[in-house]
């Protein structure tokens, strides 16, 4: 059977989050991992530290490589931490995790208002040298705006709703042709998907 490398009974199990296993918990939960067959093969140990191998990319890699895991007789996860997060990206909600973010930003910003205008304000130079162009475009639309020249609606033009709109430039040669959209159907466009009103596309 081979030899079983047992966790120390004095670490902060993972699983469940906190909880700590006294040493007659992990010495079952190892046999049974055992007895099941389904316990990782020995590590491989080069100058003294221990090498496990990835089940996805099936790579050698040092046992910090690895997220903890308690389910495991050895006490870390099966696949290493870089498969791990390709895995998470490969499956994630985008769309969803969107949201999500857009709404820890809206909270964060409400609670520390002067870091993030500070930050708006490095991002903004920072735009302004790397497209110049751009802002000059979006500059324009603005003035035309404040003078009257260019009537900003109520509604985005993509889905109809009442919600705040920006100008959207297909063409940032041609600042004052624009399509006014809101958040969400701007963002769509920007990422080439299909906009509520039959499907127009950046091009």
């Amino acid at each position: 059977m081979g030899v079983v490398h047992i966790i120390s009974e004095d670490c902060l199990m993972p699983w469940p989050k906190g909880k700590r296993f006294s040493s007659e918990q992990i010495a079952k939960r190892t046999a049974t991992l055992v007895a099941n067959g389904t316990r990782r093969k020995k590590p491989v140990v080069l100058e003294g530290i221990e090498y496990w191998r990835c089940g996805t990319c099936i790579r050698y890699r040092p046992s910090e490589d690895f997220y903890e895991d308690g389910k495991t007789a050895s006490g870390i996860s099966s696949v290493c931490r870089q498969c791990h997060t390709a895995a998470s990206i490969r499956t994630r909600d985008k769309d969803r995790s969107r949201e999500t973010n857009a709404a820890y930003m809206r909270r964060a910003r409400s609670s520390e208002p002067e870091r993030f205008r500070a930050s708006d304000r490095k991002a903004s130079a920072r735009k302004r040298d790397k497209s110049p162009d751009k802002v000059a475009a979006r500059n324009a639309v603005n003035s035309a705006v404040k003078r009257g020249d260019l009537m900003k609606p109520a509604a985005c033009e993509a889905c109809g709703e009442d919600k705040p709109v920006a100008g959207h430039h297909e063409d940032y040669s041609r600042p004052l042709e624009v399509r006014w959209l809101c958040r969400h159907c701007h963002g769509l466009v920007h990422r080439n998907k299909e906009v509520p009103d039959g499907g127009w596309l950046k091009t």
